[in-house]
């Protein structure tokens, strides 16, 4: 996963969701939820103007599991319609997952054109992908190595965003500054790191 933007979306959605779960109670919440905050508001201070392409399961696509925060922080959401989702289903289950990587050339070929034609994304903008789905960075992988040159060219201004790496990220990094509160005899308890969290912008 490319640093930049992306990853600034991709931590975005996720401490949001992290956010909203530590905010139903657990342990360390008050700490928790105010590096939360901190780095949802980083993100929207250092949000690009790329849109974001997010590439999902039937599930994901219909709950708005990402779409939802995103949009609310005012992120540009590109989401699939019905005959797109299709050729990515396609993409995924007759290609990637049946080990068959003509088929994930030819679907995968066939959502960047679409989308491309009907304005969706621009090659000159680039975008970048929230992979909503384990099987589209090797979909995005078989594409650069053996697609047509203009879909090729239109992958090279794309960033790819793993939600999964992100939330791993963002729990080892409230881990690492755990253990040094602790260390340094700063950790305090959770009950007091909660009621001081409302006092944080």
């Amino acid at each position: 996963m490319r640093n930049g933007g992306g990853l600034q979306h991709g931590t975005q959605f996720c401490s949001g969701r992290f956010c909203q779960v530590q905010a139903r109670g657990g342990p360390q919440c008050g700490h928790r939820l105010r590096f939360a905050r901190r780095m949802r508001q980083r993100a929207t201070q250092e949000r690009e103007k790329k849109p974001v392409l997010i590439l999902g399961t039937d599930g994901t696509r219909k709950t708005r599991l990402y779409t939802n925060p995103l949009e609310a922080e005012g992120v540009n959401c590109v989401n699939l319609d019905d005959y797109d989702q299709d050729v990515l289903m396609n993409a995924i289950y007759e290609g990637v997952k049946a080990f068959n990587p003509s088929a994930t050339m030819k679907y995968g070929e066939q959502l960047l054109k679409n989308l491309e034609e009907s304005g969706q994304i621009k090659s000159e903008q680039g975008c970048i992908i929230l992979s909503a789905c384990t099987e589209v960075p090797e979909m995005l992988n078989v594409l650069r190595e053996h697609a047509s040159d203009d879909v090729r060219k239109m992958l090279d201004g794309v960033e790819v965003v793993d939600p999964v790496a992100v939330t791993l990220q963002h729990v080892s990094d409230v881990d690492a500054q755990r253990a040094a509160e602790a260390n340094a005899g700063t950790l305090v308890s959770p009950a007091r790191r909660c009621s001081s969290f409302e006092s944080v912008e």
